[in-house]
């Protein structure tokens, strides 16, 4: 038993170590030409065992990329949000998450909760700029480049499910779909 539990921990080992990024250029017909970066994971609830992360940049944009897990639990049940950690560190950030017709995607929503009531006029109004969620996103790309590991939290009122992905190559594959040379 003892030899059957180290070699399951030698596995995942290996599969979490041996991910890589991926990144290419694609022609589509719907989409025309855009840029996608991706990296598997290891998820920790059978069937969702390899996850996918994956970046599509169709322009250059908040509004024109994609970023989201697939291979993963469905989307199905309300209030879906993502948690992210990178690291050790203490801070996560949190998204709002969004899904397709199908709710085996869940897409990192980068707009703010940004309506408030104001009492002074008695009406809704937005109070976040473009800058708040053009920042929120560029330092998510950041935090990509910059970390070896990021840890995933997919929540909805039905379900919690954990993967983690390695972030080794990252820096390469996200300076190719975004063109930047940092």
């Amino acid at each position: 038993m003892k030899s059957l539990f180290i070699l399951i921990i030698g596995f995942l080992s290996v599969q979490i170590h041996c991910q890589v990024w991926t990144y290419r250029a694609i022609t589509d017909t719907v989409s025309g030409n855009y840029k996608a970066s991706s990296v598997q994971g290891a998820g920790t609830e059978w069937p969702y065992t390899r996850p996918l992360f994956i970046i599509d940049a169709y322009g250059d944009s908040i509004n024109d990329t994609d970023i989201y897990f697939t291979k993963v639990p469905c989307a199905c049940c309300a209030n879906p949000w993502v948690m992210i950690k990178f690291d050790d560190e203490e801070k996560r950030y949190n998204f709002r998450a969004s899904t397709n017709k199908r709710e085996d995607i869940w897409f990192l929503e980068f707009k703010k909760e940004s309506v408030r009531w104001d009492t002074a006029t008695n009406e809704w109004i937005d109070y976040a700029t473009d800058k708040d969620d053009a920042d929120k996103f560029h330092n998510f790309i950041k935090n990509l480049k910059t970390h070896a590991k990021m840890y995933v939290r997919l929540r909805n009122d039905c379900r919690i499910y954990r993967c983690e992905f390695s972030l080794k190559g990252s820096t390469v594959a996200l300076n190719f779909v975004f063109r930047e040379t940092e």
